[in-house]
């Protein structure tokens, strides 16, 4: 079984945050959620960004989409604009067209 409710995840974003982990998403229900989870928050940590730019290769695309939402990191978003979703390419493009300039 896989970690996927939201206390577990946000257990697992705040450890990222304090550096002790690198989070990688596994488990199709893990990610999923895990997606939903950081495309909800305000900012993620930028040890999450990593994961979820490996995520834009997902099989799912609820998977990539909630990933191309969450991602904070302008590389990050520009490696979303090559990916297959339509959806995570049209979200990153549109999070990358908010970044001050």
């Amino acid at each position: 079984a896989h970690p996927c409710d939201e206390s577990s995840l946000r257990g697992a974003v705040e450890a990222a945050e304090l550096g002790l982990i690198r989070p990688i998403l596994v488990g199709p229900a893990a990610r999923i959620a895990a997606s939903e989870v950081f495309a909800q928050m305000r900012q993620v940590p930028s040890t999450v960004n990593d994961a979820l730019a490996d995520a834009l290769r997902d099989d799912d695309p609820r998977v990539r989409r909630n990933s191309a939402s969450a991602l904070t990191d302008v590389v990050a978003l520009g490696r979303a604009l090559q990916s297959d979703s339509v959806a995570a390419r049209r979200i990153a493009a549109w999070r990358l067209g908010r970044f001050p300039g």
